[in-house]
């Protein structure tokens, strides 16, 4: 269907029209509001619910600045498994929906471990929050649990492709790492209401389309790409 000006401008007045009349509700993300929603979700499963993450179905007049650790794992062989022959088949494609499905399960498990917050996937990639403990004075303690994490899930990748199938989901993988103040609001609907983070942080997903061979050192505040693009086989 071709662009309609007269269109695309009813959707833009439609749109806002739906937007928060009333002034934006800004909050933090700090430790009293970690324990009220801590309290909240136990309450939730104790009523037979589900678990929820820490940030999760924020009300549409509300933003969360978040003080936290993003971090970027991407399979970097994602697109070469789509092909075969070089073309895409549908046996290609159910390969690679099974690679998926498979790295998608094994970087949940190690989320939950090390309580990172699972943002999104995105197809070949992976956006992972570390916002406990909360607190600009807690940067340190959060930097290094998601460099465990990264690597941990880095090293379930290799695995996943280590014994599956003698090797044939081995990729190599790229991780990128950012640790700043960013803004969270509600970008879901019904039962997915997960939220989007604006601000720094979101650049470093740019930054995955270009490697640094080391980091020697983490530093907070700023993006730090992990060079882990060898083959995981």
């Amino acid at each position: 269907m071709s662009w309609s000006r007269h269109k695309s401008l009813q959707r833009i007045h439609s749109l806002r029209a739906t937007a928060p009349a009333a002034s934006i509700n800004l909050r933090s993300f700090d430790l009293s509001y970690m324990t009220a929603r801590v309290a909240t979700i136990q309450t939730k499963i104790g009523l037979g619910g589900k678990s929820e993450p820490l940030i999760f179905d924020i009300p549409p007049d509300t933003a969360i600045q978040v003080e936290g650790v993003h971090v970027y794992i991407q399979m970097l062989d994602f697109a070469a498994a789509m092909t075969e022959r070089e073309r895409e088949t549908e046996a290609s494609h159910r390969r690679v929906l099974s690679m998926l499905h498979l790295n998608y399960a094994a970087c949940d498990q190690v989320a939950e471990e090390f309580e990172a917050q699972r943002v999104d996937f995105h197809g070949a990639r992976m956006h992972a929050v570390i916002v406990s403990p909360p607190g600009p004075g807690n940067e340190k303690e959060r930097a290094e649990r998601a460099l465990a994490f990264a690597d941990a899930a880095k090293r379930a990748i290799e695995e996943v492709g280590r014994v599956t199938e003698n090797g044939r989901y081995s990729t190599r993988i790229r991780v990128g790492v950012d640790s700043g103040s960013a803004v969270a609001v509600n970008s879901g609907t019904k039962d997915e209401r997960e939220p989007l983070f604006l601000g720094a942080p979101r650049t470093t997903r740019r930054s995955l389309q270009r490697v640094t061979r080391k980091v020697s050192s983490c530093r907070t505040g700023s993006a730090r790409i992990l060079d882990c693009s060898r083959s995981s086989a």
